[in-house]
């Protein structure tokens, strides 16, 4: 079974779960980090977070960007690479048409790191891991879940929050096949109709 099929597909979910458990755990995590970064950007425009996994589900971060990073790091590339790009995609990444990073977390300025509740949460879904690899595979189905269902809770609450207003969430992996059709099934699970439609435009303003 693929990742991205594993993510669509549906499995019993105990209350009772390690995964229970585990989407608790999540959700606090989230609201934690997600104050330490408002502690951070300053008046910096947060657009989008994302929870980030790997392609053996047995680590887990969340990030967070603001359009002023986004566009720092943007400009920076484009200087970096103006001897492989052609005009037109320098003016782009300067009118902030096209961007190297916008929907890449690996590229993005905010997450908390060690300090992050997410440590613990990563040595847990490891453990489980080591416990019985195989058992653990095929619960990736339920671990999707989770983490869709707590991630949708916590954009539910942040409607409410004016320093929340038009941000995309999205689940997504750092390694493996899939990622960018994890992308778009998660955050069509959690964003509104409108935001998830301007989400899927992005592959059209990417570099």
């Amino acid at each position: 079974m693929g990742l991205f099929d594993a993510f669509k597909k549906k499995t019993p979910f105990e209350p009772k779960s390690f995964f229970a458990d585990i989407e608790k755990k999540v959700y606090v995590a989230m609201k934690k980090d997600i104050e330490s970064i408002l502690k951070m950007i300053g008046q910096e425009k947060l657009y989008a977070m994302a929870l980030v996994t790997d392609e053996d589900c047995v680590s887990l971060y969340f990030a967070a960007n603001t359009l002023e990073k986004a566009r720092e790091k943007d400009l920076k590339y484009a200087e970096m690479m103006k001897a492989r790009l052609k005009e037109e995609e320098i003016k782009a990444v300067k009118d902030g048409t096209k961007s190297f990073v916008k929907w890449v977390p690996d590229e993005w300025a905010y997450s908390i790191g060690k300090n992050s509740p997410f440590t613990e949460i990563s040595k847990m879904l490891l453990k489980q891991d080591e416990r019985n690899a195989e058992e653990y595979a095929k619960s990736k189905p339920t671990f999707f879940e989770c983490l869709t269902t707590a991630m949708k809770k916590i954009a539910e609450e942040n409607q409410k929050r004016e320093e929340f207003s038009n941000i995309t969430y999205f689940i997504t992996l750092c390694d493996g096949n899939g990622i960018e059709e994890i992308k778009d099934f998660s955050a069509k699970q959690i964003n509104s109709q409108e935001v998830y439609e301007s989400f899927m435009k992005r592959k059209e303003n990417k570099l």
